[in-house]
């Protein structure tokens, strides 16, 4: 299982517009997510999508077991993605023509993000997907990734209500660059205030901040835990699509 993510930039204000266009009830999904090679042998699967928007930036997180060039060519042949990325074309800061397979190709491999890390806790496709999104300075990618390496992360990283039960379990993160911007991705069982309150509470984490701070293109306040949790609702972005093979399409 791995996460890919692929990035928009479309033009502020637009948000209802696409969130429209991507809605249960007008976006055709694949009858099923099984990808196949040219002889139509199946090579993978397509596990669930995500779709996010926050200001200029929109981002497909894509969940899936087995190849990402697969991922592209099952993308690129479903008649659904051909008509959404014709009707999303009017949004789009910047045009460019996926009418044809091989357009669609070309872009999905000029717009997929840098892929820094990624961690599975526990395989489960259809939980509950966020991504945060961060403006860094290009050209930092491997700084980035090394402050990212150096973290000690948590066998088990339950997450806990206010009152210190354990009311879920963070399932697998991943994190993405590509120009200025950073995405976080988080696979969660439970609430995402509670992903929010765990992250804020991590030990390493005003070490981490300190690190990341020469790459920052955005003023972040998180000198403490309430500064953080603050900060997260900021970088959250909206989730406008979830479709998974495991359940039904929400927005």
């Amino acid at each position: 299982m791995a996460f890919a993510a692929i990035t928009y930039k479309i033009k502020p204000g637009a948000e209802e517009e696409i969130a429209e266009i991507f809605s249960p009830a007008n976006f055709k999904r694949a009858a099923t997510p099984v990808m196949r090679d040219g002889q139509g042998s199946q090579t993978g699967l397509v596990l669930g999508t995500g779709l996010f928007i926050q200001d200029d930036t929109m981002v497909r997180v894509i969940q899936y077991d087995g190849e990402l060039d697969d991922v592209a060519r099952h993308m690129a042949s479903q008649r659904g993605v051909r008509e959404a990325e014709e009707r999303i074309a009017p949004y789009l800061a910047e045009p460019r023509d996926t009418s044809t397979e091989e357009g669609f190709l070309a872009y999905f491999g000029k717009s997929t993000m840098r892929c820094l890390q990624q961690r599975a806790i526990e395989e489960r496709p259809g939980a509950e997907l966020a991504a945060l999104r961060y403006r860094v300075k290009p050209g930092f990618e491997d700084e980035i990734a090394q402050v990212f390496a150096e973290v000690q992360a948590e066998a088990r990283p339950a997450l806990r209500d206010q009152h210190g039960e354990e009311v879920g379990l963070i399932l697998a993160v991943a994190l993405f660059v590509k120009d200025d911007s950073m995405i976080r991705v988080v696979q969660y069982d439970g609430k995402l205030d509670d992903v929010a309150r765990y992250m804020a509470a991590r030990g390493g984490r005003p070490g981490l901040e300190l690190k990341l701070a020469p790459y920052m293109a955005e003023t972040r306040h998180v000198e403490t835990p309430e500064d953080f949790l603050l900060q997260f609702k900021k970088n959250t972005m909206r989730r406008i699509s979830m479709l998974s093979a495991g359940r039904r399409p929400t927005a």
